[in-house]
């Protein structure tokens, strides 16, 4: 399980002989594997303008993209700081903190972040593949992907015994 920022490929599409010989090398003869990317196909292409982008098909022929897009930034804040003001206000009915915590979009996010996160764990786990998770800048979104596909992998966190242990 791996984890890194966009490739630097730019508006001209240019190699970065580097990154595919480390990632030729992760790979067995006939092996696959996924890159997990955490933005939308259409970030990945405007990224490409702004000297980003996402690896060429052509240059890692045993690697598979696979888009999911997570919001991060300002979306996310704003969602959390609707989360926090309907968890703050006591004097809410439940259908009306319900009403809030719907209209936050907190829930969605979560959603989100586990999905991927299970997507990558199958990867891993049913597939026997090696994963590569990345977005924009290879923080944030990718962090709490593997981190999360790592606890999902984990039995031990499967328990409540584990789930304890873990948040103490």
């Amino acid at each position: 399980l791996l984890r890194s920022s966009q490739p630097l490929t730019g508006p001209n599409r240019r190699r970065c002989r580097e990154d595919e010989k480390l990632l030729g090398t992760i790979l067995d003869e006939g092996e696959r594997g996924f890159i997990i990317d955490t933005r939308s196909a259409q970030a990945a292409k405007q990224a490409r303008m702004s000297g980003g982008g996402t690896e060429p098909k052509s240059c890692y022929p045993q690697w598979r993209r696979l888009h999911r897009a997570l919001d991060r930034g300002r979306p996310l804040q704003e969602s959390f700081v609707r989360l926090v003001e309907a968890c703050s206000d006591p004097s809410l009915s439940m259908d009306r903190w319900l009403s809030r915590l719907e209209s936050s979009r907190w829930l969605g996010h979560v959603k989100a972040a586990l999905s991927t996160a299970c997507l990558a764990a199958q990867c891993l786990d049913r597939e026997d593949s090696k994963v590569l998770v990345h977005g924009a800048e290879g923080t944030d979104t990718t962090l709490l992907v593997t981190a999360l596909a790592q606890l999902i992998l984990d039995p031990s966190c499967r328990t409540l015994e584990g789930f304890q242990e873990l948040l103490e």
